[in-house]
């Protein structure tokens, strides 16, 4: 990976924390359903999710795959 992918991965990783943080937020205010967060598991689902092209392959999320959603433009 050359240097605009590893910031744009990292970036992936901060943007998945900050939005899992505010959902969890969110949950605990009773504003919000359950929520399985993916906090520290977000490198190992930007990894995979960045081989992927939205454009022309499909992601099949499970619970805790918000950074390849976020990466699929979800």
């Amino acid at each position: 990976m050359d240097d605009d992918e590893l910031l744009a991965a990292f970036r992936l990783m901060l943007l998945s924390r900050a939005t899992s943080e505010r959902a969890v937020s969110l949950q605990r205010q009773g504003r919000l359903g359950t929520i399985a967060a993916p906090d520290g598991q977000e490198a190992a689902i930007v990894g995979p999710a960045l081989a992927v092209d939205p454009e022309r392959d499909w992601l099949v999320p499970t619970y805790r795959e918000l950074p390849g959603m976020l990466r699929m433009g979800l």
